[in-house]
């Protein structure tokens, strides 16, 4: 946890934190470090999860200083590596010849509803019935599931 608070304080001052926790509520990562209180930054956060931390901030035509994904670009990307870890998993536990998988998934705002379009490219000697089979198995992974069948989103303030 040492180099963990080192490292934090190598970083710029930023407006706050991001914390994710378990289900049960216990913090994954607790950290209470000056630094992230600071609004020097108008949007940069340090995100936190378990033993593990993102910069977060907003691009600077958004006023932030781009020092990190977005937040709307950590959904693109727990979309994209669920897909490619659970497609993985499926294929290694079928033992298919699955050699990689890319994953593309970007976010169009130009219509009414938003939609995410996910491009999954398969390397490896699959036969057209194992692709078809990897596309729905795509489907089932569980940020897609998330996403398509959205949870109530309950909020508090805690001071």
């Amino acid at each position: 946890m040492t180099d963990f608070r080192a490292w934090v304080a190598t970083l710029p001052p930023m407006r706050g934190r991001i914390r994710i926790e378990r289900v049960d509520g216990t913090p994954e990562v607790v950290m209470d470090d000056p630094a992230t209180k600071n609004s020097l930054d108008p949007y940069m956060m340090v995100a936190l999860a378990d033993a593990f931390a993102v910069l977060a901030d907003e691009p600077v035509v958004l006023g932030g200083d781009d020092r990190g994904p977005a937040p709307h670009d950590f959904v693109l990307v727990g979309l994209g590596a669920c897909t490619s870890m659970t497609l993985a998993m499926y294929a290694k536990r079928k033992g298919w010849p699955l050699a990689s998988v890319d994953v593309t998934v970007a976010l169009d705002v130009s219509a009414s509803t938003p939609v995410l379009r996910r491009r999954i490219a398969l390397e490896g000697p699959l036969d057209d019935d194992q692709r078809a089979r990897l596309l729905a198995i795509a489907e089932k992974c569980p940020v897609h599931k998330l996403l398509t069948a959205p949870p109530r989103i309950e909020s508090e303030l805690t001071r």
